[in-house]
């Protein structure tokens, strides 16, 4: 049975939980928030670190658009329209 002991652990727990003092109980709830806090934390870093990735690859292809059509030697609008790149970092790439 798989998540059995799970239930009976958890059961236990709680009835473990109810004969706790109400300070008890407070460090308990307490320990807790401060758990899901950091839990919300380490998260939201996981996805601002998956943002950034994201954005440095989207960069990454702009630039390599850039560089072959400057190749090609398109025109500059249209390289600006295709990678959304401005003037000025176009320019660099040459």
């Amino acid at each position: 049975m798989i998540g059995h002991d799970f239930i009976i652990k958890k059961a236990f727990y709680a009835l473990d939980q109810a004969s706790w003092s109400e300070k008890e109980l407070n460090t308990y709830e307490k320990m807790i928030k401060t758990e899901m806090d950091n839990l919300a934390v380490k998260e939201q870093k996981i996805m601002d670190t998956e943002a950034k990735g994201e954005a440095r690859g989207e960069a990454k292809q702009k630039i390599s658009i850039a560089k072959k059509m400057l190749a090609k030697n398109k025109p500059l609008d249209k390289i600006i329209d295709f990678t959304g790149l401005t003037e000025k970092e176009i320019e660099q790439l040459k």
